[in-house]
């Protein structure tokens, strides 16, 4: 939370200068390439997302908060954002699927039938058994 409370302190102190100074212009340039192999995943303004979701801040609307000073500074001391400044919240999530298999009504005659047939070929093959060993002693 420390670091992140510090990424955001810098944040709005660069978004509050003048676009002519070199730190506000490298906050607001774009790269319209993709990143070479080997380079980090992790950039810095992915790094801010993350902070801004830390504290609560609707990402897209965390620069209207920065430019007032005193609310910046509040929203980083208390670790929660006005109300107006939050993301919005999730849309409710579907409902689960059930894993379990449907049973359908072939279902049960399909398992009777399969028991019938294990119990007649226990019986036969418990009737080999017997024979078996009767006919060696």
């Amino acid at each position: 939370m420390y670091i992140a409370r510090r990424q955001l302190r810098w944040l709005g102190h660069v978004a509050r200068m003048d676009y002519d100074r070199l730190p506000r212009r490298m906050l607001s340039a774009w790269v319209p390439h993709r990143r070479p192999i080997g380079a980090p995943r992790m950039t810095y303004g992915r790094s801010i997302f993350k902070a801004l979701a830390k504290f609560g801040i609707d990402s897209a609307r965390w620069h209207l908060l920065a430019a007032d000073r005193a609310a910046w500074r509040e929203t980083l001391r208390s670790g929660l954002a006005p109300a107006e400044f939050r993301p919005p919240p999730a849309p409710p999530s579907p409902e689960r699927i059930s894993r379990t298999k449907p049973v359908r009504g072939c279902t049960a005659a399909t398992m009777a039938r399969v028991s019938l047939l294990r119990q007649h070929l226990e019986r036969r093959c418990l009737h080999r058994r017997s024979d078996s060993r009767v006919g060696r002693r």
